[in-house]
C-alpha cells in the first residue's frame, strides 16, 4: 500500500522511458518516499518491456505488468488500475507530454478539495491540428449523445482516490473508455490547468481509423440514442407494413 502511486501505459515506448522514468521517480520522491509506479506494456514491439523489467528489478515500489498483446490504452489503463495499491493513483502517458512536474499540483488539488477524481486540462495543446480539430469534433459528438459534460482539453492524465479506482475498476466492458466511464461515475470532481508538453518521442498509436472506432465504440456501449433510433426505425418499419396489409385487405 502506497500514499501516492502513477499508473503509466506503455506502447512501444523505448524512445521516452527513461527519461520518464528518471523525472517521474524525482517527483514522487519529492513528495514522500511511500510511492510506487505501475507500469502496463501494451503489447509493445520494441525494448519497452526489458526496460520495465529492469526499473521493477531495481526498485520493489515499481511493478511491471506485461499484456499478451495490444489491447488498446484504455484497457491497459484498466490493467495498471487493477493493480494499484495507493491512496491516490494518477493516470499518466509514457511519452512526456504528460508533464512529470504537475504531479505536484496534481497531488495538492487531491488533497485540497477532497475529490475523488482530479482532471487535467491541457494549455496550449502540443498535437498536429488536425488532431485537435478530431479530438473537438469527437468530444463534441458524445457529449451530445451520451449526455455528459466534456472538456475537448482534458486527457487521461489525471489522479484518483482509492474510492474511485475501487468504483472504475467495476465496469469491466471489454469496448471502453476512460474518460467515458469516470464521467458517469458521479464521483466529486476537480480540474487544473497544466502545460501540455510535446511528444518525447515516437508516434501516436491512434490513426484517425482508430480514432473513429474508439468514438463509435464510445456511441454505442455509453449512449441511448443508438438504441433509441433503432427502436423507432423498428417501429416505424413496423407501421408501414401495417399500413401496406391495411391498404391491401381493403
Amino acid at each position: 500500500m502506497a500514499t501516492i502511486g502513477v499508473v503509466v501505459p506503455v506502447y512501444q515506448g523505448e524512445p521516452t522511458l527513461e527519461e520518464l522514468h528518471r523525472r517521474v521517480t524525482a517527483e514522487l520522491g519529492a513528495l514522500t518516499g511511500d510511492w510506487e509506479i505501475v507500469y502496463v506494456d501494451d503489447g509493445s514491439a520494441d525494448r519497452s518491456w526489458p526496460l520495465l523489467e529492469r526499473f521493477a528489478a531495481g526498485d520493489p515500489r515499481v511493478r511491471a505488468v506485461k499484456l499478451i498483446r495490444n489491447y488498446g490504452e484504455h484497457l491497459a489503463i484498466t490493467a495498471g488500475l487493477d493493480h494499484a495499491d495507493a491512496d491516490l493513483s494518477v493516470i499518466m502517458a509514457c511519452d512526456l507530454q504528460d508533464d512529470p512536474a504537475a504531479l505536484p499540483a496534481i497531488v495538492a488539488a487531491a488533497r485540497t478539495t477532497g475529490a475523488d477524481l482530479v482532471l487535467t486540462r491541457r494549455m496550449q495543446r502540443q498535437d498536429p491540428v488536425l488532431k485537435r480539430l478530431l479530438a473537438r469534433l469527437f468530444y463534441a459528438v458524445v457529449q451530445f449523445f451520451v449526455k455528459v459534460r466534456y472538456d475537448h482539453r482534458v486527457g487521461n492524465y489525471r489522479a484518483l482516490t482509492r474510492r474511485a479506482v475501487r468504483q472504475f475498476c467495476e465496469y469491466r466492458e471489454r469496448t471502453r473508455n476512460v474518460n467515458a466511464i469516470m464521467a458517469i461515475m458521479g464521483l466529486p470532481t476537480t480540474t487544473i490547468d497544466v502545460q501540455h508538453q510535446a511528444r518525447g518521442g515516437g508516434k501516436s498509436g491512434y490513426s484517425i481509423s482508430r480514432s473513429a472506432r474508439l468514438a463509435f465504440h464510445v456511441l454505442v456501449g455509453y449512449s441511448e440514442v443508438p438504441l433509441q433510433l433503432v427502436v423507432m426505425l423498428g417501429a416505424a418499419v413496423i407501421a408501414a407494413a401495417l399500413a401496406r396489409l391495411g391498404w391491401l385487405a381493403w
